[in-house]
């Protein structure tokens, strides 16, 4: 690692989503493109079975952030989300153009609104109890590939390919839960917590997510 470490932050300048002047992003997207059935569109209206979405954030760090918002990027997250029926999948690589130290990353979350928010159920070989949606939960041992969130007949199910990239749970700690919910109703699976990478360092993790009614 190089003499200067860098903390990588997407929350706002001061930390919180406050909306104010002074609460400049420290990540911005770029370079989104579309594919309607495989090709690839500026504008679509019509009926198609697939859709994909690409793009990128480049993302700042807390000591290179700036209150102006032109602060220095120090990773670049490169996103495939593809839409189809009730299903989404989606693939991420990210890329560290400086040295980084990452306190803690997740990927594949969901926010819980009011239609789903009741019951939650975390997949893993011993966690076998439905716990309250919109509370502080986790995923208790093991490594979580799936969480269940639904209420009444409305489902969403979130899955980690936990065979490849981040999703081997490689870079967190044992002391850590792969997968939680909170109390702001949001439900997420942790990649990464206190690591350090190195410029040039490229990573990647993928996912579903699944949203349908029983009937």
């Amino acid at each position: 690692m190089g003499d200067q470490i860098n903390y990588a932050t997407t929350h706002g300048y001061n930390n919180n989503y406050n909306q104010s002047v002074t609460n400049t992003p420290t990540a911005t997207s770029s370079a989104a493109s579309f594919k309607i059935d495989g090709l690839i569109r500026s504008k679509f209206t019509g009926y198609c079975d697939t859709i994909d979405v690409f793009f990128e954030n480049a993302v700042q760090a807390t000591n290179t952030k700036k209150e102006d918002g032109s602060g220095r990027n120090v990773l670049n997250e490169k996103y495939h989300l593809m839409f189809s029926l009730k299903e989404i999948d989606v693939s991420c690589s990210i890329e560290f153009t400086e040295d980084v130290n990452v306190e803690r990353y997740y990927g594949i979350q969901a926010v819980i609104p009011d239609y789903f928010k009741d019951n939650i159920f975390y997949h893993t070989s011993d966690n076998m109890r439905v716990e309250n949606a919109g509370e502080l939960t986790n995923s208790i041992s093991g490594y979580c590939d799936k969480i269940s969130i639904w209420k009444g007949q409305n489902y969403i199910d979130m899955s980690l390919n936990t065979f490849a990239g981040l999703g081997r749970s490689h870079k967190l700690s044992t002391s850590i839960h792969n997968a939680f919910s909170t109390t702001y109703n949001k439900a997420y699976f942790n990649l990464i917590e206190d690591y350090d990478f190195s410029a040039g360092d490229v990573v990647t993790f993928a996912g579903k997510y699944k949203y349908y009614a029983l009937v």
